[in-house]
């Protein structure tokens, strides 16, 4: 396969699909060059969930065990699964093998009460997919009235796809709307048919709280309590329209937002540049706990910012410099021959305490001591702020490539928040710009170098090492 393509779904793993024209196609490309890559590509925290579901649906058509593509959904958030199962509806794929993967996908899954609950319009419309419009209401009718043969075609055609069947029998009862009475609408249909009859209430209680919940929500939404507020405020828009909308806000389950938590290599480093505890960088990264990756064989130069823009100030306060250092630190356990160039800082990088930001940016000067030494490629751990010779490093890297120097040169730039607007820090239009949040993104920066040492056609015995240091975090 071409190394390239690696490249390319590492650069635009983060954007929407809709981002490029090129990325649906790269994808395909990746699908049926390199399935089990994208199998665990699937379960990546940092891949758009657009992008999963056009992998998922390239999957379907691989020889990839149906296994293991569950086993990366189920690592999926409830909203992620559904989004990336309705992928499959939207593209209008069906068969054996499209059926099979889904309704494993779902029936199988360990929250689907929680999922029925909460998704019910959406889980439906990707089960009637799946089943079909008729293998569907076929599915309806022997849910509502059990009998040998009903209980037969269900077990056939559904829950033997399910790990717990009970379970699953009641969240399909739920979908198909048995068990419980839906009131009138609050808002009239604007088509009538007078002599359509509704189905009467069930006789039988749901096990599961979600659906019970779910369920009373609709004919008195207090009972809804703790649920999502999606939820509440779209049964609140269909069947209480009366009842006011702040009243959904005190129902409704607190949101959990995850707090920025830093790496324990960037915490400790953050500690010592405020009160100088830590003796030299070694002692800071053996504080690292992260998953084993393998050692990446290559030549490769960083060049560390260190100057005074690098402290920051607020809640960035050495941010930028502690995760810079906890960067290179890392990087240095990972790759085997690594040359650091240093500009900016108190003291110099050679294991004798933790140099703390001061200084110019004269980073043209370090990416040509950097160049000198001849690396298969130099990532440039910088903030972006370039106040010795604004320029200089653009005219540098412009000088390389007439010299014919086609060496790899990215910037690597710390960052707090990943909606961080960089567009005014870029060293140079021909330099990539990586940003980094967590100490974690080493792995992504040395597959990076890794593929750098890669020739066109990529070889088969390097993709899962880059598998592992891409996806191990």
């Amino acid at each position: 396969m071409k190394t390239a393509s690696v490249r390319a779904f590492i650069e635009s793993r983060r954007q929407p699909l809709s981002a490029s024209v090129e990325t649906a196609a790269r994808l395909e490309l990746l699908c049926q060059t390199a399935p089990e890559f994208c199998v665990t590509a699937l379960g990546d925290v940092r891949t758009h969930v657009s992008q999963k579901a056009h992998l998922l649906a390239g999957l379907v058509r691989s020889a990839v065990e149906r296994r293991q593509i569950v086993e990366q959904l189920n690592r999926l958030s409830d909203d992620e699964l559904l989004h990336v199962l309705d992928g499959l509806r939207l593209r209008r794929l069906n068969g054996r093998r499209v059926r099979e993967l889904g309704l494993t996908a779902l029936a199988g899954h360990p929250r689907l009460a929680e999922l029925a609950a909460g998704h019910r319009l959406r889980a439906v419309r990707i089960v009637k997919h799946l089943l079909g419009e008729r293998t569907w209401s076929s599915v309806r009718r022997f849910l509502a009235v059990s009998s040998p043969e009903g209980d037969r075609f269900l077990q056939t055609r559904l829950l033997r796809f399910a790990t717990d069947v009970d379970s699953a029998r009641e969240a399909f009862c739920f979908l198909a709307g048995l068990g419980f009475a839906q009131p009138e609408p609050s808002r009239s249909a604007w088509l009538v048919v007078p002599w359509r009859k509704k189905s009467g209430p069930e006789q039988f209680r749901f096990n599961s709280l979600a659906l019970r919940q779910s369920a009373a929500a609709r004919h008195d939404l207090a009972a809804g309590r703790g649920m999502p507020g999606e939820l509440l405020t779209g049964l609140r828009g269909t069947y209480h329209r009366d009842v006011p909308a702040r009243n959904v806000r005190e129902l409704a389950a607190p949101v959990t937002r995850r707090l920025r938590a830093d790496g324990p290599v960037t915490s400790a480093l953050k500690a010592a540049l405020q009160n100088s505890g830590l003796t030299s960088l070694e002692t800071a990264v053996a504080y690292g706990t992260g998953p084993q990756m393998p050692v990446v064989k290559v030549k490769a130069a960083v060049v560390l910012d260190l100057s005074g823009s690098a402290a920051s100030s607020g809640e960035r306060l050495y941010h930028p410099a502690a995760l810079g250092l906890a960067l290179v630190g890392l990087l240095e356990r990972l790759v085997s021959e690594l040359d650091v160039f240093q500009t900016g800082g108190s003291v110099q990088l050679n294991g004798r305490g933790i140099p703390r930001p001061a200084g110019s940016t004269d980073l043209a000067t370090a990416v040509l001591q950097a160049a000198r030494t001849a690396p298969e490629a130099i990532l440039v751990v910088t903030d972006g702020y370039e106040n010795h010779r604004q320029g200089d490093v653009a005219q540098v890297i412009a000088g390389m490539r007439r010299l014919g120097l086609t060496t790899l040169v990215e910037q690597v730039t710390p960052v707090i928040a990943a909606a961080e607007d960089l567009s005014r820090r870029q060293l140079s239009e021909e330099v990539p710009v990586v940003r980094v949040e967590h100490e974690t993104g080493v792995g992504e920066l040395a597959a990076r170098l890794l593929l750098a040492s890669q020739p066109e056609e990529l070889d088969a015995n390097v993709l899962p090492a880059v598998e592992r240091l891409l996806f191990a975090a």
